[in-house]
């Protein structure tokens, strides 16, 4: 093992260690106690989060003695790593133990323990891991891995002439999480630098475990386990991409350079090397389809069977009118929001949707009729200070997920996802100017849906002004129009804010904007403070943050960006 990882350098240094292994206080155990969802299934202790958060003034410094006694003592205490395993079906009807999902129950003060070894080991990940890595780790999706796969699997399928070839290895770690060696983590976390005393923390979690397997309402014996990431220790995600990073470097070594030529001899001996069969296409990827052909019904008829299935259980029920509402909202229309964020989904296969949830809206009973369509769905689509009830509009919903595709890819450039993209679509622009292009892959034509939304909603904010071309961006405060309308006449229209800037008094230079701008404009200007210790970055119109969310992207769809949902007060006077 350890040959193996001969070239694998240290990427965590002294500065740190030094903020992982600062003293731990009362504030890091409420932290993280209130950063746990409260409603979560009893442990073995019978306490949920809620009754230590409900507790908290009574017995929270107890708590929190207790938990720092346990850092600095070196051992727990028996019986507080204990964890129950329920097994949750990842298939409607399961046939082998491959099919159930183990889920570790664990005791609230040692998971209290887990997130504060988390909340510290996450600050650090981000310059640790990879750009091919986009899961568990502040500020990228892992839908940015998708993305980037999308594009890939789509430059093969188009490539179809030229001497050199590529393909492509798809790697399954089935149950990764319970295979995963004690000794080979404990090798990764020290070859990356982290310091003699977290790993003790961190290897203390993994190894004094002790499970009791849920079957039928009973429980088992304990099982004491010899390797393996418990799945609901929030600990586990960080270690385990700790581990996928020293195992990358492995692969890449065995194979850089095999698959450039992809002749049928070529073919079968990497698939004889790697023992896989080889396929037309890769299927499915993190849960997406990876061949978006021109049958889209096709493609996406899978969401429409799921919800199909969920309204046929439900129909059977008796349910009011406020807990079908409930059940729409919550469940129904959440069914394609995963897909819907990387996808363009058709008109009609969102109106063949819409449809399915209004027949069950509108069914009385437990019956199988239609019922009659005293409202369409549009006007119930309105928010209830409008007279509707606040469902969503799916294809609005859609594309409001899509803009917030194209706000990373305008706001994170230097992401793997950004870079790629940016490479190919748009390598002397950015994503506002770009245009469809030849020959797009249909990743790109769903983002694009969401450009025009992204170009009425965001606006440069002005730092120092390095950054920003004055013709050609939005940076005017003005909502109507932020764009420059004095005529560009003579002037470089690649000319940068920062070149209105006094030098001396790093103020705006007003005898420059006199001689560049109309009145209208300057006045506008001028309106805009200088702060030269930051750079200029796209802030969303409209949010205190200046950051974009799906529900002001949906808003100003709906024609409701500048209203306020509850301004008439009609509802809280009743």
């Amino acid at each position: 093992m350890e040959g193996l990882l001969d070239d694998f350098m240290p990427r965590i240094f002294d500065l740190d260690n030094d903020l992982l292994m600062q003293p731990y206080t009362v504030d890091d155990v409420k932290k993280a106690l209130f950063s746990m969802a409260p409603d979560k299934s009893p442990r073995p202790d019978g306490f949920s989060p809620a009754f230590y958060q409900h507790f908290w003034n009574e017995i929270g410094p107890d708590i929190a003695n207790f938990i720092i006694g346990c850092i600095i003592g070196g051992e727990f205490p028996v019986g507080m790593n204990d964890a129950i395993i329920t097994l949750i079906p990842k298939k409607t009807i399961p046939v082998t133990m491959a099919d159930p999902r183990p889920i570790a129950l664990c005791n609230v003060t040692c998971k209290i323990f887990s997130k504060m070894l988390a909340n510290r080991l996450k600050w650090v990940l981000g310059h640790v891991i990879s750009d091919m890595q986009s899961a568990f780790i502040l500020s990228r999706l892992i839908t940015d891995n998708v993305l980037v796969a999308l594009e890939v699997i789509h430059y093969f399928n188009r490539k179809r002439e030229g001497r050199d070839g590529w393909c492509a290895l798809k790697l399954d770690m089935a149950k990764a999480y319970d295979k995963m060696e004690w000794q080979f983590l404990k090798v990764i976390v020290r070859r990356m630098g982290l310091n003699t005393g977290f790993i003790e923390l961190v290897m203390r979690c993994v190894t004094t475990v002790r499970f009791k397997v849920g079957i039928n309402g009973d429980l088992t014996n304990y099982v004491i386990p010899s390797c393996g990431l418990p799945q609901g220790d929030p600990l586990s995600p960080y270690l385990f991409i700790l581990c996928a990073e020293g195992v990358f470097p492995i692969y890449y070594r065995e194979l850089f350079g095999k698959g450039r030529n992809t002749v049928e001899t070529m073919r079968y001996s990497v698939a004889v090397v790697f023992n896989v069969q080889q396929a037309s296409n890769i299927g499915q990827y993190l849960g997406l389809s990876m061949g978006v052909g021109r049958n889209k019904r096709e493609v996406f008829s899978f969401i429409e069977a799921k919800l199909k299935h969920q309204l046929g259980g439900w129909c059977k029920k008796i349910l009011s009118r406020a807990g079908k509402e409930v059940l729409l909202k919550s469940v129904a229309q959440a069914l394609p929001t995963y897909t819907m964020s990387i996808y363009f989904l058709p008109l009609s296969m969102c109106e063949r949707l819409e449809r399915l949830m209004n027949k069950f809206w509108l069914t009385s009973g437990g019956g199988s009729g239609g019922g009659i369509r005293w409202m369409a769905w549009d006007r119930m689509c309105a928010p209830r200070s409008a007279g509707g009830l606040g469902f969503k509009n799916l294809h609005k919903f859609n594309v409001a997920l899509l803009v917030k595709q194209g706000w990373r890819l305008l706001t994170t450039p230097n992401s793997l996802a950004g870079r790629l993209y940016k490479a190919r679509y748009y390598p002397k622009s950015d994503f506002l100017e770009v245009s469809m292009g030849t020959n797009p892959s249909f990743c790109w034509r769903s983002i694009m849906a969401g450009q025009d939304i992204l170009r009425k909603g965001c606006f440069r904010r002005i730092g120092n002004g390095h950054s920003t071309a004055i013709w050609k961006q939005s940076w005017l405060p003005d909502k109507a129009n932020p764009f420059i309308t004095s005529p560009l006449i003579d002037h470089d229209e690649h000319l940068l804010v920062s070149e209105l800037i006094h030098p001396l008094t790093n103020d705006w230079d007003i005898t420059k904007l006199n001689a560049l701008f109309e009145q209208r404009d300057v006045e506008l200007i001028v309106q805009i403070p200088i702060s030269l210790n930051y750079e200029d970055k796209w802030c969303w119109r409209g949010d205190l943050r200046g950051c974009y969310s799906v529900k002001q992207g949906y808003r100003m769809q709906s024609g409701m960006h500048d209203l306020e949902v509850a301004s008439s007060g009609v509802w809280r006077k009743l």
